[in-house]
């Protein structure tokens, strides 16, 4: 054979050229091999849950993804497409299986996308979830790694300060609205006072007249101080130095007085006021915060004759087991049904018709309910729009003994 001929050489290179085509195959094979196995260990090793999209479905997940699903097989998820395991729309109000197909359009013109997700689990729970979708190829097909990092925590929290900005915000509403009422509140009595007080200089004033005149001018600063009294134990309730004063409190006595104090009021305005005692002993004297407990059946009572129009307000007291439960009904214009949780809150009215009709701080029902708790009883509402209220409270039957 000789080793110098063409012919010899052409072979041998023709030989070289196929081994080296063969390693090159070989190479490529293995290091595709090497490409899934890195794949696969990232794929099942991945604490996070993983899965796969294929042509708009899932074709697998690892276990993580099955454990935060709550499904048993991959069979249960594999078939599915993303909407089908998310509410019918997204948190900003996108139809999920619109969304989610222009998600995939997006990593597929990108190469890979991010985004925040609703998912729901097999038990019907909310998953909130960052999404990273990222374009693989696996045995010549094309695949979507998805990779999903629970966020619920974030969005709790972002819930939670989302909140407390409406809390805070509302605060100020109500804070603000306020001012503008105690501001007319005081400027009302204030130039009933001055105005009357004017009038007296008069040197042609009558008896009569000069009584009407100190007449209103009394009531009028009863209302200031009553006023400036509710503003202070606001002000005590907001710093925690609201305090109780036990002393004896004949209830009769308090009826009679509460009754007095508003007779002519009803009578002009066409309401029946009356006192129903239902006590076995009717003098009974009670050691209670008497200077709490008037304050808070004169506000209960002036709440219910202001928004009672015509009918009847009664107020009065029954035995109810340790306690004596007070009761002041009203035919009045009522509070909504969704109103009924806010009206002990600071600086809340119910909701009126028309709020412009009726003047008022909206602190008397925060005030009188802690003072009905901070002496060892309870207060609650009971209305209906249009059919009038009824408000309940009770304080310890603590009694002195004859």
């Amino acid at each position: 054979m000789n080793l110098t001929s063409p012919i010899f050489l052409e072979s041998i290179i023709l030989i070289l050229f196929v081994l080296l085509v063969l390693i090159s195959i070989r190479c490529f094979v293995l290091y595709k091999r090497s490409r899934y196995s890195v794949y696969l260990t990232l794929f099942e090793k991945s604490t996070d849950p993983v899965l796969l999209i294929k042509d708009g479905k899932f074709v697998d997940l690892n276990e993580s993804a099955l454990n935060y699903l709550g499904y048993n097989t991959k069979e249960e998820v594999t078939g599915l497409d993303p909407a089908e395991i998310s509410p019918h729309t997204q948190l900003d109000g996108q139809n999920s299986k619109n969304k989610a197909e222009r998600m995939i359009r997006m990593a597929k013109q990108y190469g890979n996308h991010h985004f925040e997700w609703e998912h729901i689990n097999r038990n019907g729970e909310l998953l909130f979830v960052e999404v990273s979708l990222t374009i693989i190829n696996l045995n010549g097909e094309e695949h979507i790694y998805t990779v999903w990092r629970d966020i619920r925590d974030k969005k709790e929290f972002e819930q939670e300060l989302k909140r407390a900005k409406e809390k805070a915000e509302e605060s100020d509403r109500l804070k603000s609205a306020f001012l503008e009422s105690i501001s007319h509140e005081i400027r009302t009595p204030m130039n009933a006072i001055i105005g009357f007080a004017q009038l007296l200089n008069h040197q042609d004033n009558s008896p009569e007249e000069i009584k009407e005149f100190v007449d209103y001018i009394n009531r009028s600063g009863n209302s200031l101080l009553l006023i400036i009294d509710n503003i202070i134990d606001v002000s005590s309730l907001k710093s925690g130095s609201f305090e109780i004063h036990t002393s004896k409190l004949k209830l009769n006595s308090l009826f009679e007085e509460i009754y007095n104090i508003f007779h002519f009021e009803t009578s002009v305005k066409d309401v029946k006021l009356k006192v129903d005692n239902k006590l076995k002993d009717k003098d009974l004297t009670l050691i209670v915060d008497g200077s709490r407990l008037r304050k808070t059946l004169f506000q209960i009572v002036n709440n219910s004759i202001k928004f009672t129009e015509h009918g009847k307000v009664t107020f009065g007291c029954e035995r109810d087991g340790p306690f004596v439960q007070f009761f002041i009904h009203d035919t009045g214009v009522g509070i909504n049904k969704e109103d009924l949780d806010n009206v002990f809150k600071v600086f809340t009215k119910g909701n009126m018709k028309d709020k412009k009709l009726y003047s008022g701080t909206g602190l008397g029902l925060s005030i009188a309910k802690a003072s009905v708790e901070n002496m060892g009883g309870k207060i609650w509402i009971e209305s209906e729009a249009g059919k009038g209220t009824s408000v309940y409270f009770t304080v310890p039957y603590n009694i002195e003994r004859k």
